[in-house]
Formats: C-alpha cells, structure tokens, sequence
C-alpha cells in the first residue's frame, strides 16, 4: 500500500468542521447521557457505550423511550471519552460520556465517515484513560484534513480515496482467492 501523501492537507479543529451546540455559556460536541437500563426498552435503535467492540454497541432499544435526555442521532462518527471512535450510518443513541461528530457542511457517508474515523483516531491515538476526551477537549482537537482549492475540508477526496482503497483491497482479495 502506498502512503497517503498530506504535505498539501491542513490542520483544523474539530470545532471548525463539526456541529458544536452552546450549552449555557460554553460550546460542547453534542454527547449522550446515562439512562438507567430499567427505563430503556427493546427496539430497533442501537445504543453505543465506550466499548472497544462491536461499533460500541451495547444493545437495541426503542425510538420512543420517555426521557428528555434520551437523544438519537443520525448518520456521525460517535467518540468515547477512552477514544473509541466509530461511524454509525443509521440513528443510534448516546450513553455518557459518548460524543456525536457531524460535519457542518457535508453529509457523512460510508467512505468519508470511515476517512474521517482513521484521521480522528490517530489524532487520539496518544490520549490515555487520565485524559478522558470531554466534549470540550474534542471540540478543541486538531485533526489534519486534505483541503479543496479553497481550504477548506476536501470531502471528495476524502470519499475517492477510501472507494480506491476498497477496491485495491477487493482486489488483492480476489487475487488470494485464486491463488
């Protein structure tokens, strides 16, 4: 595999490129919140933890649980305060202490959320349990991007190259196959 070549990308805040929410007076990545399990409900909705595995997903429970802080989101790149950090295509919701990641500008897909997981997880790859990624340490990390010819995130290469990737990958599949 040759290496990605990043001397023309450009270092951002995840603040500059991701939806942050004001709460009272500070800025915060939108997280999720503890809801006792007694109060969550078997359904469809995945519900993501600061698991390592399985896309963080803990369980399934329904849309509809009866509970202000019980928030679903859509189509992000969930964070844990340990690092853990996912693309998740469909609605899912939040436990404590996980963040939820979507661009200002563009709609995440399966190539750009998973570029986007690469890049945001090796610029956590240094952070330890004592760390612990708040919404505000992540609101404030520097990730390094490629840029379009106005500086801004190239969300287009972002989304050719991952599709390169998978078929490079296809292929030398296909190749062990026969072999």
């Amino acid at each position: 595999m040759k290496k990605i070549e990043t001397k023309k990308w450009k270092d951002f805040l995840v603040k500059d490129v991701f939806i942050i929410e004001k709460k009272g007076k500070k800025y915060q990545v939108p997280t999720g919140s503890y809801i006792e399990k007694k109060k969550l409900f078997a359904g469809s909705i995945p519900r993501i933890t600061v698991s390592g595995i399985n896309n963080g997903i803990v369980g399934y429970y329904a849309e509809d649980i009866d509970n202000k802080d019980y928030r679903i989101y859509e189509n992000f790149i969930s964070v844990s305060f340990l690092g853990t950090v996912f693309y998740q295509n469909g609605k899912a919701s939040l436990d404590m202490k996980v963040h939820c990641l979507k661009p200002k500008e563009n709609n995440l897909n399966e190539y750009t959320g998973l570029f986007l997981v690469t890049v945001i997880s090796k610029s956590l790859k240094n952070s330890t349990y004592s760390d612990q990624i708040s919404s505000k340490v992540l609101a404030g990390l520097s990730i390094k991007l490629p840029v379009d010819n106005t500086g801004n995130p190239d969300f287009s290469y972002m989304e050719s190259y991952m599709k390169n990737r998978e078929l490079e990958v296809s292929e030398e599949i296909n190749c062990f196959k026969s072999n």
